[in-house]
């Protein structure tokens, strides 16, 4: 089993201080591989929506950019975790260019699943979205924070999701243990 985390926030963050390397700790601890992304740390431009993932290079992006890094990494993981701030029910600036390259991990074809006109995976080891939130505890931004990852999962035909939000400023070994006790509650661990 491998796991990429997806680190939007940074490790030095005040959001939750070193938050990647614990959840990385405790993943490995559990047997399953894990890499981190420090998303500052790569040169990640906006999707343009161009279309030449699919037709022109398909499964790789057009944009002269780290995309083929981050690519290589999710194409072989079996969980993909992200760590963001939460704003507004969504997510930071940097999560969300990565989540717009999700698309390379789909063939250009289309089939129906769950009743939804989806691309099928190119890969297709992906069986967890996890993303982490930090943030405040509005009703409405976690129930839009949730949809969100909800319907990134459904887009890349993974069932299985999770979107714990969590306060700005959390101890992260705390936020890592409210982690793996929802992880262990459904099965995953």
């Amino acid at each position: 089993m491998r796991a990429t985390i997806l680190d939007s926030v940074g490790a030095n963050s005040p959001l939750c201080p070193g938050l990647s390397e614990n959840l990385r700790a405790f993943l490995d601890q559990k047997g399953i591989e894990c890499h981190v992304l420090e998303l500052d740390h790569l040169n990640i431009l906006p999707c343009v929506g161009c279309e030449g993932c699919l037709r022109k290079t398909p499964g790789m992006c057009v944009m002269k950019d780290d995309t083929r890094v981050l690519v290589n990494e999710l194409a072989v993981s079996h969980w993909i975790v992200g760590i963001t701030q939460m704003r507004f029910g969504g997510y930071s600036a940097q999560l969300k260019k990565v989540v717009d390259k999700f698309a390379l991990l789909a063939s250009p074809f289309y089939y129906v699943h769950k009743r939804k006109l989806l691309h099928p995976p190119r890969y297709g080891c992906q069986q967890l979205l996890m993303v982490v939130g930090l943030g405040w505890h509005f009703a409405e931004e976690t129930h839009n924070f949730s949809l969100l990852v909800r319907n990134n999962a459904m887009n890349l035909s993974i069932d299985a999701w999770l979107a714990p939000v969590f306060p700005s400023g959390s101890i992260s070994e705390k936020v890592v243990s409210g982690i793996g006790q929802e992880l262990e509650r459904r099965g995953f661990l």
